[in-house]
């Protein structure tokens, strides 16, 4: 009778110690084991910032409820399954969700096991126009995601950025076609291959000093690799369209290889190259551009040298810093053999026109919109002609005469004589007061009708800055 008491009370004793332990699995160890599992898959996609619940775990099954992956991205439940051993392992057999949100629109995913230590991953986000696919293959500690959409909505895959690149403060909108594959090496290397067409996306900065909207249109290739100590991401295109509202600027025909060494700041190697068929500043219109350039501390755009065909010459420039939480440049022009017809045509029809090329250096200060010419001088290379039809303000630009008649007579015969003149010499210094551009402009050659005399002249013209700020950025109105 002892011995059957003393079997009964060690029976009891085993039992409650089974209960006991299957309590604390259940509902200490299990959901640990869950949750530290949890959270380590999802840092490792690039969320270590999620928050979530377990709403159970048990040796079969685990839901999480509450789960935020950013402000636009989350889950109502995730419900888990697999087997004891996998949970051990950090495996599972499937995973269904409801509620699921990505990048603010909602989504539907599901993973299955396909093979003992591989997944595959079937995900659709429902867009407002055509839904996202993504497929993808999960096998030990690396795994590959496609993506595929077409005429999605341009807010879906700014959001995806601000996911992964919170320093990057932007919105969008418009539509994106998208072809991509992200896969993990290892726990600390990640890559990204995709395409993605852009059409006519606009995009806004937050931290960007441009209160209206760039809009991006072209064909862009991806590819990069990362790891938590440095980021290499190279994205290319050979025929992008880009245009911002605040700068009135448009560059078509954008192409070239550009990669960037740090995501966050965005910064790229030095020296890198562009190719610009056209552009549009204001009302100024240049072709076949050449830019090197490095970007640092995500808004600080150095540019090594710059080249562009304009007025049938060349301007370039070199060694100046664009600063994108500014509006103010600095830099110095060099033009070279411009074609003066053009330049009169563009700045001065109504008072001017005339032939030949000029070349020469101006120091320029933009402080959008408005454009200040420094102390610069301009050159004639070679002969040419210059017809002045405002004879009044020509005039009024003359020194004025002495009082006699062989002052008057002189005055009169250069007022004849640039009416329609040829030069052999010409010169302008160019010079800024107070809202005031000075020209002073220095002539040597000869009337070609009438008298045909020579004449040498030096005039001092004084144009209202306003003027040259006004027809600059007319092409900013209505924007």
């Amino acid at each position: 009778m002892i011995r059957v008491r003393r079997w009964r009370r060690r029976l009891l004793a085993a039992v409650l110690a089974i209960a006991a332990a299957y309590v604390a699995a259940r509902w200490l160890v299990l959901p640990a084991i869950a949750r530290a599992k949890a959270s380590q898959v999802l840092a490792s996609l690039g969320f270590a910032q999620a928050t979530f619940d377990i709403d159970h775990a048990t040796f079969f099954t685990t839901r999480i409820s509450r789960l935020r992956l950013d402000a636009d991205s989350g889950a109502d439940h995730v419900d888990v399954g697999y087997s004891p051993l996998s949970l051990w392992r950090g495996g599972v057999h499937a995973v269904a969700t409801s509620g699921l949100r990505l990048a603010g629109q909602p989504a539907t995913a599901t993973i299955l096991a396909h093979a003992p230590a591989g997944y595959l991953l079937s995900a659709r986000i429902d867009t407002p126009d055509q839904p996202l696919l993504i497929e993808g293959e999960l096998s030990g500690d690396a795994w590959q995601l496609s993506a595929h959409g077409e005429l999605l909505d341009a807010s879906i895959a700014a959001g995806a950025m601000r996911t992964f690149l919170p320093d990057w403060r932007l919105t969008a909108s418009g539509k994106v076609q998208l072809k991509a594959t992200w896969s993990r090496k290892t726990d600390a290397q990640h890559r990204i291959d995709a395409t993605v067409e852009a059409r006519d996306v606009a995009v806004r900065f937050a931290d960007v000093n441009d209160p209206k909207l760039r809009h991006i249109t072209g064909v862009f290739q991806v590819a990069g690799e990362f790891s938590p100590y440095k980021a290499m991401l190279t994205v290319s295109t050979d025929n992008a369209s880009f245009a911002s509202g605040y700068w009135t600027a448009e560059l078509g025909g954008i192409s070239g290889r550009v990669l960037f060494t740090s995501l966050s700041p965005l910064a790229t190697a030095d020296s890198q190259h562009l190719r610009v068929r056209n552009a549009r500043v204001g009302e100024l219109h240049f072709e076949n551009g050449d830019i090197r350039l490095r970007l640092r501390d995500g808004h600080l755009i150095d540019v090594e040298k710059t080249k562009w065909q304009w007025m049938d010459g060349t301007i370039a420039a070199a060694g100046f810093t664009l600063d994108t939480h500014s509006p103010v440049v600095e830099l110095a022009i060099e033009a070279e053999k411009l074609d003066l017809e053009d330049l009169l045509a563009t700045f001065a029809s109504t008072h001017a026109s005339g032939t030949g090329r000029v070349s020469g250096r101006i120091p320029v200060r933009i402080d959008w919109p408005r454009l200040t010419f420094g102390r610069g001088r301009i050159t004639a290379a070679g002969d040419g002609t210059l017809q002045v039809r405002d004879v009044a303000a020509l005039a009024a630009a003359l020194p004025a005469g002495d009082g006699t008649t062989t002052a008057d007579e002189v005055r009169r015969r250069v007022l004849a004589a640039l009416a329609d003149y040829s030069f052999q010499e010409l010169a302008a210094d160019l010079a800024n007061d107070d809202g005031w551009i000075i020209l002073r402009l220095h002539l040597a050659g000869r009337g070609r009708t009438g008298a045909r005399q020579a004449v040498t002249a030096d005039i001092n013209l004084r144009i209202q800055q306003k003027f040259l700020d006004g027809f600059l950025w007319m092409g900013s109105r209505g924007r």
